[in-house]
């Protein structure tokens, strides 16, 4: 996303691209916060401890890699 803002494109819209770019960072890093902050105070609740910890990062770690290479 941050790649398709330009100095240029921002400036043909009358806008500064480095509040752009400020204002998409701070949203980046407010999302990860309450995201990460959500799975933290909900993780503990749910009880994780019947599934195999290895099968549960296998299944995790080959979903990433179909979703980089775009497997459907």
């Amino acid at each position: 996303m941050l790649s398709s803002i330009t100095p240029l494109g921002q400036r043909g819209r009358g806008m500064s691209w480095s509040r752009t770019v400020v204002a998409f960072w701070i949203g980046a890093i407010s999302a990860g916060v309450l995201v990460f902050s959500l799975a933290g105070f909900v993780g503990p609740m749910v009880d994780l401890h019947v599934l195999n910890p290895w099968l549960t990062t296998s299944v995790v770690a080959g979903a990433g890699v179909l979703d980089l290479l775009r497997v459907k």
